[in-house]
Parts: C-alpha cells; structure tokens; sequence
C-alpha cells in the first residue's frame, strides 16, 4: 500500500511539473520568437512479483523453488527532462527596417562585448548611435562582412562559445536606409555591406535556455547556414498554441487531483487498518 503512496507522489510531483512549463508557454504566448516546451517523464524501475511457495524441483542433490512469475507492477514516473519544440513560429508584419524574421531551421548570431556569442530567434533589432543593431538587451546582431569568408567546415561559434574571426557585428550608416535580401545579404546605397550570420546546430535539442529568448550552445559548436530566409519588416510570433495549451494545462490539473484524491483514499485505508484492534 505504501507502494501506492509513493506511486501517486510521483505523479504529482510529475504533473505539478507540467503545469509549470504549460503556464510558461501561455505567459510567453506573444514572446517574439519563443519557442514551446515540453515535459518528458521516465518510469521509475518496475518490480517483477512472483508466486511463492510453489513447487520445489529437484536438482542434483538439493531441491530448489521454482516460482510462477505474476506479473510486473510499476512504480510511478519521475520527470526527465524538458524539451524545446522549434517548429516555425507565424510571421507578423511590423514594416520595421531592423525587425527580420527567420524562414526555415536556423537562429540568429549575437556576441557581446567580451566576444562571447548567443543564438535567439527574436528579430526585433534596435539601431545604436555606432550603427549597430542590437536586441533589447543590448547584443549586438553578427554578420560575415562583405569580402569575408567564412568556410562551411569552420564553426561561425566554437565550442568556447566565441565568434570566428571571419565574423563581426553588424555595422551600418546610421544615416543610410538599408535593405536585406531574403538570403540576408545586406545592402546600403547598392553597397553590399555583408551577410547577417545565420548559426545551424546539428542537434538543436541540447541548447541551454539562458533567459531573454537566448540560447547557450554548451560545449557544441554552430555553423553558418545560407538555406534559411530572411523577411526584413517581419517578426516571427511564439509557435504556442493557446487553445492545445489550456487543453492541455487542464488535463495535467484533472490528472494532479486524481493523484492527489488517490493519496487521500490510500491514507484513510491505512488509517482503518491501523484502527482495527489486536
């Protein structure tokens, strides 16, 4: 019975997990660029249970049980992980020079002061006095500058985390209008200035989400991928559903009072064998 207790821990414990990544997602339903999350849970070990006192055999000089296996009896689940789910986001038009939506599998390349370089599929840029385009927390946009080459088998992002030397950020007139092709070539006055650096990680699901739409590579490196498009004046929406979502969120708040209500009644049985006089 206490196995019961235990079960049903877990799956509260499990489902009170979910509930927090599906409020995530609804709370970052108009986030530009956020991407879903998903809870993953694994089973606990199971328990095999076999009959006992079954019919001895005899074999050689001892005899020994041979017991009938029941059955196999599980033991709960536990969380496992959390998974993000990087499918297209819609676009929604801004008509905003240095807004830019990505089309296609691929992140844009930041890099701070200390050279240290981020992914994030939020396109809302910003201009700074210098010509820079910068997101809202200050880092700024990466390009391959124009005469620049950047060989497709050297990493645009090591795996230190810093950016190649073939790459820079993006540095515009800030007196001159600009435009972006949608191979992300960028043009000024006819000019072509460079090409917005475009990072593909072969195994998106071991990014580290590090607050503010960004992601961390860890120890991975990224490459610079010219297959994925560019909308200048777009800007790539959450890919959260809010209808699956609430779906969603209900089910795992119907799921946790089941638990719970289990761990209730398992209580109350104890408590009447305890009562039961010796």
């Amino acid at each position: 019975m206490l196995r019961g207790l235990y079960s049903s821990t877990g799956g509260m414990i499990s489902e009170m997990y979910r509930t927090d990544c599906i409020a995530n997602d609804l709370a970052n339903v108009d986030t530009t660029g956020y991407k879903r999350t998903e809870a993953t849970f694994t089973a606990y070990p199971r328990d095999m249970y076999n009959r006992i006192k079954d019919a001895m055999e005899q074999i050689g000089p001892m005899p020994i049980p041979r017991p009938t296996p029941i059955g196999v009896m599980g033991t709960g689940v536990m969380v496992n992980d959390t998974i993000t789910i990087f499918e297209q986001g819609r676009l929604e038009k801004t008509d905003n020079s240095t807004d830019m939506a990505l089309n296609g599998e691929g992140f844009f390349t930041l890099v701070n002061d200390k050279g240290e370089a981020r992914l994030s599929r939020n396109g809302s840029f910003t201009m700074d006095g210098t010509g820079t385009l910068v997101d809202h927390n200050g880092w700024r946009l990466a390009s391959i500058p124009s005469g620049a080459v950047l060989p497709e088998t050297t990493p645009l992002i090591d795996g230190a985390g810093k950016l190649a030397v073939q790459a820079a950020p993006l540095k515009l007139d800030p007196m001159t209008p600009f435009t972006v092709t949608g191979e992300g070539m960028v043009m000024q006055e006819g000019t072509l200035v460079g090409r917005i650096a475009i990072s593909r990680v072969d195994r998106p699901g071991t990014l580290i989400r590090v607050g503010h739409n960004q992601y961390d590579l860890g120890q991975n490196s990224a490459f610079q991928t010219t297959q994925t498009g560019i909308s200048q004046g777009y800007l790539e929406g959450s890919n959260v559903n809010p209808v699956k979502a609430l779906v969603n969120l209900i089910s795992a708040q119907r799921a946790y009072e089941a638990n719970q209500k289990s761990i209730v009644s398992q209580d109350e049985s104890l408590a009447r064998l305890l009562a039961i006089p010796k």
